[in-house]
């Protein structure tokens, strides 16, 4: 059985060899999610098998007005924007698909 683990994404990953079938989820990888992570705007998070790779996925924060918000989020907080982490992007390897 392939041993798998989950790492936030670092330079010596081997983005470059990822492919999930989808172009634009290929591309932030390779050229995007490093520098936004190092700007502190997300945080990507690969899962790693031996030959690479095999997914990845993004996570940002932010916030949404507290009357946009439903109601099991906003009970018993104030009435400020209410915090939210939001799963930005989400891929799988075209190996391990399915």
């Amino acid at each position: 059985m392939t041993s798998l683990r989950i790492e936030k994404l670092q330079r010596s990953h081997a983005v470059e060899r990822f492919d999930c079938g989808r172009e634009a989820l290929n591309r932030f990888l390779i050229r995007y999610a490093l520098p936004n992570q190092q700007a502190g705007g997300s945080q990507t998070y690969v899962a790693v098998a031996d030959d690479g790779i095999v997914g990845c996925y993004t996570l940002v924060v932010g916030h949404i007005e507290y009357n946009d918000a439903p109601e099991r989020l906003t009970k018993g907080l104030a009435r400020y924007p209410v915090p939210i982490m939001l799963l930005a992007r989400l891929c799988i390897a075209l190996s391990w698909q399915g």
